[in-house]
């Protein structure tokens, strides 16, 4: 497994920061046991959140889409 992109950033001022999580997987990985490791669903409106995206995910990449919500 290696992480080829991991950013979240603030598109505009006052705005949430939005980004992904790439990871490139290896001959062996379970893929299971990395979903499980980086998913984080939000539970509270102010939590951050990871979510694995199967449709942008490949046998050779997995997608996750990172959110942050802007607290001031």
């Amino acid at each position: 497994m290696k992480i080829i992109k991991n950013f979240c950033s603030q598109p505009r001022k006052y705005a949430d920061h939005e980004g992904c999580l790439i990871i490139e997987l290896e001959p062996g990985d379970d893929i299971q046991a990395i979903i499980k490791k980086y998913e984080k669903k939000r539970v509270n409106w102010c939590d951050e959140e990871c979510v694995f995206i199967p449709s942008h995910s490949n046998d050779h990449q997995l997608y996750f889409r990172r959110h942050q919500p802007y607290l001031d």
